[in-house]
């Protein structure tokens, strides 16, 4: 629901821009029905113009994603799930799944099995070399075969750190909210238990404040309808 919500506001932007050029010719030419959907009145359609569209901060914030949308060296095939989210499911199905391997299979095209670009499998490899690395030297301490030795999720999060890189509040790149630099093996732990029933509260939060806003625009629509007929009809008694 979330990214079909994300659509639909983009398809709005799109047509506004448009229009761009003349807002008094953007009011007067509302999406089609198909987009505005049929039940919209084109009240709501001029409070997104004037409030919305031509607001400063809007339009900067649209500028920044635009140009960081142009940075990103790769997209994922995951979807709307979780990093985490999908490496647990892959678990439930009974598949051993590291977050290394979590990550690569992300990054395939899932019907073919080839990387989506250069970019994610040069990534991707390096990663995995860096885990069969340290599996070969903790077996040549240990004495023990590779296929007993097994890469603890931090040691792991250390290895894709290097590679994919800290953003903002020192998530790692690519990995979500829940995983960050300062993760340690406890944490870790919680992190990979919770993450399933925290995603969902996020998700239906995010649904409840989608619909709380298209009610209070309809509240808003209503009550400028309201208010416009009522200057109407004042104005006719006037004329008596």
């Amino acid at each position: 629901m979330s990214k079909s919500y994300k659509e639909w506001k983009a398809k709005l932007h799109k047509h506004f821009k448009e229009y761009a050029h003349d807002l008094q010719l953007a009011r007067a030419t509302p999406p089609t029905n198909k987009v505005f959907v049929t039940h919209r009145k084109i009240e709501e359609w001029h409070w997104l113009v004037d409030n919305l569209y031509t607001d400063e901060k809007y339009q900067k914030r649209c500028k920044a994603n635009v140009n960081n949308r142009k940075k990103k060296e790769y997209e994922h095939t995951g979807g709307s799930c979780p990093f985490l989210k999908r490496k647990e499911a892959a678990e439930k199905e009974g598949q051993h799944v590291t977050l290394n391997d979590n990550w690569n299979n992300m990054h395939m095209h899932r019907d073919k099995g080839v990387w989506i670009n250069e970019v994610a499998e040069n990534k991707g490899k390096k990663m995995k070399a860096a885990m069969a690395m340290y599996i070969q030297q903790e077996s040549a301490s240990s004495s023990n075969p590779s296929e007993q030795i097994s890469v603890s999720d931090v040691h792991q999060l250390g290895i894709m750190t290097k590679e994919l890189g800290i953003g903002s509040g020192k998530r790692i790149r690519g990995l979500g909210s829940n995983l960050r630099v300062e993760t340690s093996s406890r944490s870790t732990s919680r992190y990979s238990k919770t993450s399933m029933i925290e995603d969902e509260r996020y998700n239906k939060l995010s649904e409840t404040v989608e619909k709380l806003c298209d009610i209070v625009k309809q509240l808003q629509a209503g009550i400028n309808d309201r208010s416009r007929k009522k200057r109407k009809r004042n104005s006719k008694y006037n004329e008596f």
